[in-house]
């Protein structure tokens, strides 16, 4: 790290400079970024996870297409059934991206 006016400079200051940082990035490098991002999907009625789309990126910085990523990569769920026959079930899925 570099000192600078007296204070100390991020290593994300030291690559880019503050005007020119993207957020997303700059955020990931100082760990700011945990939050949440709201997924919803359906099981369809063979059990297959259809359609994820994120309804909400509380966190940037391609978490939303990391939480998307990994719902697509879900094994089959047991599909919904109504009157013995299996349906279609929405669901609206929170992931918590933290670090520790």
């Amino acid at each position: 790290q570099q000192i600078a006016q007296g204070k100390m400079k991020t290593r994300v200051d030291m690559l880019y400079g503050i005007e020119e940082c993207p957020r997303g990035l700059r955020r990931l490098l100082l760990g700011e970024n945990e939050g949440k991002v709201i997924v919803k999907f359906y099981v369809d009625t063979d059990g297959t996870v259809r359609e994820p789309t994120v309804l909400k990126d509380g966190v940037g910085g391609g978490c939303g297409d990391e939480a998307i990523r990994v719902v697509k990569a879900m094994p089959k769920w047991t599909p919904g059934s109504q009157r013995g026959k299996p349906v279609k079930v929405f669901y609206t899925l929170p992931v918590t991206f933290k670090l520790q």
